[in-house]
């Protein structure tokens, strides 16, 4: 178990870098790009306050996208977390199939 420690501590600063990464571009889709049609977490909603400087423009308010960005940020996670300790074990069940 020693040894594989290095490994654990990678997967977890990958894991967490994924995690910033996904909230990134969470926040830069909420806050910096609403002229783009295409949005992955955010859906524009026809807003109720009136623009004062266009008193015949009503702006579209952002709203988060709740589910899709939970499972990009966990479901993605979560599947190589499970599949890593199997794909070890596998690998090391074919290994000793050849040595014996």
């Amino acid at each position: 178990m020693k040894s594989r420690r290095g490994w654990i501590r990678l997967g977890i600063v990958l894991s967490v870098g994924w995690a910033v990464l996904i909230g990134a571009f969470a926040t830069y889709e909420y806050f910096l790009a609403p002229s783009s049609d295409e949005h992955w977490f955010v859906a524009y909603v026809p807003g109720s306050e009136v623009d004062p400087k266009n008193p015949g423009f009503i702006p579209d308010v952002p709203s988060l996208k709740v589910g899709p960005l939970l499972t990009t940020l966990f479901l993605p996670l979560a599947v190589v977390w499970a599949a890593t300790p199997l794909v070890v074990w596998a690998i090391s069940w074919v290994r000793a199939g050849f040595r014996s």
